[in-house]
């Protein structure tokens, strides 16, 4: 399950009511693993997202292990030069949660200053089946930062991690801001769901699409940063995913702040929701659907879209969703 762009903070007026709406929801889609894809904090005013590391741990983490991929404004907390302290602090928090999946990075840092100065959180998942010694699935999570976008040396990071199979693992990528094949394929509109706005990709020039392309095993990319935006595209064999703003507040949802927008049927006025992925796991369900099934959900658990991403050459001998292990390599 991907949520994204929860934009929570201490002043969040509702923030207990909605995370407690969310994990019903989160209950009743029952998933194996749920991915926070960033802008899970709001405004760099916020003097320590810790509180909110925990609230979410508490309504979320009790139900299902989850992850958390930095997002810009994730980013933009403290005070200027004061980051690395603070970034140290929320890195302790997820480190310390009993139902975060979250770690580090050795990566260099990159010669920029501020939020893409810190290369933390850039690290891979790893789906087990019992007995295996090869994963069935890589799941990357990466750190966009606000403008810089994923490195090269995060890149270089990952194909390290690829290589250790012989590049003979499928993977599947989740980071917060999406990418220029992005902005491309809305301006040509090569793409199916709903596109509400312009893709936000900061500096990004097309480069990581090539460098995903050339690593061989990545099958998908999710992200979200710009909230009414929720479609699909392919390029090169990788499904581009959008997932659209969850919870209400800020632009994207319908809502008390929203209300004039609602009124005049803003289209950047849409309810909020969620996607579900599943992936094929088992011998059975590579024979008989061999793709990654994405489903767009709204909050009252009507589908809003179906998408399957077609695999080939990826099948493996494996077990059933419910007897996997989730074990985590950095």
């Amino acid at each position: 399950m991907q949520v994204t762009d929860l934009h929570l903070a201490l002043r969040y007026p509702l923030k207990r009511f909605f995370l407690h709406k969310l994990a019903r929801l989160v209950k009743t889609e029952d998933p194996q693993l749920l991915i926070n894809s960033g802008d899970f904090f709001c405004r760099r005013k916020i003097t320590s997202p810790v509180p909110i590391i925990r609230l979410f741990d508490h309504y979320i983490g009790t139900y299902v292990p989850w992850t958390f991929a930095w997002g810009n404004h994730d980013l933009e907390i403290g005070r200027k030069g004061r980051e690395d302290r603070l970034f140290e602090k929320v890195e302790k928090a997820l480190l310390r949660s009993n139902h975060c999946l979250y770690a580090k990075s050795s990566i260099p840092r990159p010669s920029s200053t501020g939020g893409d100065a810190f290369t933390g959180g850039n690290f891979v998942i790893e789906i087990f089946q019992r007995g295996e010694e090869k994963p069935s699935w890589q799941i990357f999570i990466l750190n966009s930062g606000r403008k810089q976008h994923i490195t090269k040396e995060v890149s270089a990071a990952m194909e390290e991690e690829i290589c250790r199979y012989e590049r003979s693992v499928p993977g599947i990528c989740f980071f917060h801001r999406p990418i220029k094949e992005t902005d491309k394929a809305m301006k040509r509109g090569f793409f199916k769901g709903a596109g509400g706005e312009r893709a936000d990709c900061g500096n990004e020039n097309g480069r990581l699409h090539a460098e995903l392309k050339d690593l061989g095993t990545i099958k998908a990319c999710f992200y979200g940063h710009d909230h009414v935006n929720n479609f699909f595209f392919r390029k090169n064999g990788i499904a581009y995913v959008y997932g659209r703003k969850t919870l209400p507040f800020a632009y994207g949802s319908s809502s008390l702040s929203n209300l004039d927008r609602s009124r005049q049927k803003d289209p950047r006025t849409i309810a909020w929701g969620f996607l579900m992925i599943k992936l094929p796991l088992s011998q059975k369900a590579f024979q008989e659907a061999p793709a990654i099934e994405i489903t767009s959900i709204l909050e009252n658990r009507e589908t809003e879209y179906r998408w399957q991403v077609p695999l080939k050459g990826t099948q493996r001998k494996a077990e059933t969703f419910e007897e996997m292990n989730i074990t985590m390599t950095c």
